[in-house]
Formats: structure tokens, C-alpha cells, sequence
């Protein structure tokens, strides 16, 4: 071999392993099975632009994500290990943690800063605040976040227990029976509801919206999940997953048109603007005054530690599950990596 030849080699050698990706290198498990929260819509494009995008892949990661029929079931997924992680409500995590202390749940990565949560009605119905459900007829289903909070707040909310009376049905239900007039009002998350009633043709100017956040149960939202097992042995893995996430979850705020177009790949019956409206909802949980000054995933301890407290109050559990079991920002990217862009549309960009 020349001697000029040698050099030459290794400079390029360097070169390669300096531009390969480094997650590649590092996790400890490669292939991710990820399980949402319910039927894939515009509200999860932040996770699948990674998929799009090879955002996973240059982590090092092959994820496949599934679609999920409830956050109870995605905790249960989760914690027995038929999937790696899960993103659903923070309240449906706690629970699960203050009732399975040996198979506990982690948030690694906050979504929505509020819980979507909501009392979903018409207008024409006049119920805007808490004590306009007395008398009225709501839909919910068996076991719900929902249903059980609003026992709650009910009481507290005003100086008389609020007397409602509840018609269980299947979430795929709730809003023909409203469409129907079955229904005063559904229990239910604004993301899902109310994308879904323009859908069946209802005009938004005519969907009340009561947030379960104005009405005295300040909560976070959704979140991603981890078993507290598999964080612990695969804290590299978690960290490139995170990553790739706060990515796309940041591509859907600067774009959220493309976003809802990217996701008919992997839905093909979605409706692109349907699906950017419902992005858009979802987004506004994610966009609050922290983050803008924080950045994406902020988390106070003081609020989550309420949040704890606001779910096992609610439920009346008896264990109330330690806030560094429900949360850490360890795996977290640097806060400049965080920062959020300004907030795009659905028009073309």
C-alpha cells in the first residue's frame, strides 16, 4: 500500500463514523413497539412524523406504532410488556400507579400542558358553567376519567350536590346521541368530539365546549409512558425516543397542514382538514405561557404533585403514587432543543 494511501483511509473511516447516526450506536433496544391512546387521527401526528420523517431511525430506533381502544388499556399494554411505550392522559397513569405499585408507569415527555377533559354540549342547550348540568342528561362510558372526576366536581363545584343523570354507552356512541338529541351533553376529550360532530355535519360556531380545567380540576393532560423496569435498563433507548419526539412534535406546531396530509398515509380514510382542525386542538394543550418560556415538556413539580393528589382525591385511592415515580425530565434534550416555533396553519405553508 502507499504511504499516501494510509492516511487517506482513515481520514475517511473517521469521517464515517463521525457522521453516523449516534443513536445507532448507543440504545440498548432497537426495535420499539409503541401503543396511542385510541384510533389514530391528527391528534398523534407528532408521533408519527418521526416514522415520516426517519427521525426514530436515526436514533437507532424501529418503531411501530399502534393504535389503542382506551388509556386504560394502553396502561395495561405497558406495564405486562406487550408494548415498550405508551402516550395517553396523565390522569389514566396515575390511577394505574396508585392501584399497581410493583408495575408502575413513568411520564418521560408531557404533551398537553391541560387535560382535554370536557362537558361537549350545543349551544342551544345553555350549559356554560358547572351548575347548567343540573337536571341535564350526559353520555359517558364505564370507566372513564371523565365520569369519575365529574362525580367530584359536581359536589365541589357548588354549595349543592349537581344532580345529573348519566346514560352509559360506547365512546363511538356519544356524539350521534347528542346529533340525536338523546343527550343534553357527552363527557368526553374536546380533541375527539368535537372534530368528530363537524364531521357528522354539526357547524362548530354551534358546539359548547366546558373544560374540565375551568371548572376546578387543573390537571396535565396526556403524556408519553414507560414502565419504570424498562427505563431503568434501557435509559439510553428512552432518551433517543424522547428525542425524536419533542422533533416531531415541534414539525406539527410549525406545520400543521402537512402534518394532517402526512398522516392519511397511515390512515387513509382521515380527512386532511378535519385532521389539521383536530391537530390544531391538540396543539393548543401543548402551547401554554411555561412553554413559551421553558419549552415543550415543561413539567412543574408543584402543579404534577397537585395533579397526583387532584386523581387520588378524585378516585379515592388509597396510595398516592411518589411524584418521582409519575414523572422525571432525566431523559429530557437540552431546553434550547425544546423551544417551540410559531404556531403554523392548516393552509399550505
Amino acid at each position: 500500500m502507499r504511504h499516501g494511501t494510509r492516511p487517506a483511509l482513515m481520514a475517511l473511516v473517521l469521517t464515517l463514523v463521525a457522521v453516523a447516526p449516534t443513536g445507532a450506536q448507543s440504545v440498548e433496544k432497537s426495535n420499539i413497539s409503541f401503543m396511542l391512546d385510541w384510533t389514530i387521527a391528527g391528534t398523534h401526528a407528532p408521533y408519527f412524523i418521526p416514522l415520516d420523517k426517519g427521525y426514530y431511525k436515526a436514533e437507532g430506533l424501529n418503531v411501530k406504532i399502534d393504535r389503542g381502544t382506551g388509556a386504560g388499556n394502553t396502561a395495561s399494554n405497558v406495564a405486562s410488556g406487550v408494548y415498550d411505550f405508551g402516550w395517553a392522559d396523565v390522569t389514566t397513569l396515575i390511577a394505574f400507579d396508585a392501584q399497581n405499585p410493583t408495575k408502575e408507569l413513568t411520564l418521560v415527555y408531557i404533551s398537553f400542558q391541560d387535560a382535554p377533559l370536557a362537558i361537549v354540549s350545543f349551544k342551544s342547550t345553555g350549559i356554560t358553567t358547572l351548575k347548567d348540568l343540573q337536571g341535564k342528561t350526559v353520555a359517558d362510558q364505564h370507566g372513564s376519567a371523565a365520569g369519575a372526576v365529574i362525580n367530584v366536581v359536581t359536589k365541589a363545584g357548588t354549595p349543592e350536590e349537581i344532580k345529573i343523570t348519566r346514560k352509559f354507552v360506547t365512546p363511538q356512541l356519544r356524539e350521534p346521541m347528542l346529533i340525536r338529541r338523546d343527550v343534553d351533553a357527552i363527557l368526553a376529550f374536546d380533541v375527539s368530539s368535537i372534530m368528530t360532530l363537524v364531521d357528522l355535519g354539526v357547524p362548530r360556531d354551534q358546539i359548547s365546549v366546558l373544560r374540565y380545567a375551568d371548572i376546578g380540576f387543573d390537571v396535565y393532560g396526556t403524556g408519553l409512558w414507560v414502565r419504570r423496569d424498562f427505563l431503568e435498563k434501557n435509559p439510553r433507548t428512552v432518551a433517543a425516543m424522547v428525542r425524536a419526539v419533542n422533533k416531531g412534535t415541534k414539525d406539527a406546531i410549525a406545520n400543521p397542514g402537512a402534518a394532517a396530509e402526512m398522516m392519511t398515509k397511515y390512515a387513509p380514510l382521515l380527512k386532511t382538514d378535519i385532521e389539521c382542525q383536530r391537530l390544531l386542538i391538540a396543539l393548543d394543550h401543548h402551547l401554554n405561557p411555561d412553554v413559551a418560556r421553558y419549552g415543550l415538556s415543561h413539567v412543574d413539580p408543584k402543579r404534577m404533585q397537585k395533579t397526583i393528589e387532584q386523581v387520588v382525591h378524585v378516585q379515592k385511592f388509597e396510595r398516592t403514587p411518589a411524584l418521582d415515580h409519575v414523572w422525571t425530565d432525566r431523559f429530557l434534550p437540552p431546553q434550547a432543543e425544546r423551544m417551540a416555533p410559531p404556531l403554523g396553519t392548516c393552509g399550505p405553508k
